[in-house]
């Protein structure tokens, strides 16, 4: 009894494993619709990567990366599918760096943690020119900061 259990229940799971894979798809097939009539789609890397096949097939153009000094390298590696063709990363590369967990691959362990430099991003290696990973290409700074103007600083700050 307990042998023709176990089989039903294996079956069982392995029913459940292929009739969740399909509602998977079904549902990954209505947000290709609903994001195929979309002219900005905003995600997260993780975001990206969770949903990556499904955005490979949106063969989407223009990556616009935000704080691209604060984004691992590979995370946004991940986000330059084959279909685009221009990448535009805004960020600070002299401010925050990617956050490492883990001294030993920090750009920061002299010993050996240079050869991983995992806190660098890829925007920084871009941009950067005094070290030999830096590829020093071309960028542009903002000469003036706008800030929220004051009366409605106060007004959100009043809210929250």
């Amino acid at each position: 009894i307990r042998d023709e259990m176990h089989e039903e229940l294996i079956n069982i799971c392995i029913t459940h494993k292929d009739t969740r894979r399909d509602f998977d798809n079904i549902l990954s097939e209505v947000d290709l619709r609903c994001l195929s009539q979309a002219d900005v789609i905003g995600v997260t890397t993780t975001g990206l990567a969770r949903n990556l096949n499904m955005l490979r097939r949106l063969q989407s153009k223009v990556v616009l990366c935000e704080e691209a000094g604060e984004i691992f390298e590979p995370h946004l590696l991940t986000a330059l599918l084959p279909s685009v063709e221009h990448a535009i990363l805004i960020g600070d590369h002299y401010q925050l760096r990617p956050q490492v967990q883990n001294y030993e691959l920090s750009r920061e362990n002299r010993n050996g943690g240079e050869r991983y430099s995992l806190d660098v991003s890829l925007f920084e290696r871009l941009v950067e020119t005094d070290s030999a990973m830096g590829c020093a290409l071309p960028y542009s700074t903002l000469q003036t900061q706008r800030r929220m103007h004051p009366s409605i600083a106060e007004l959100v700050r009043e809210t929250l």
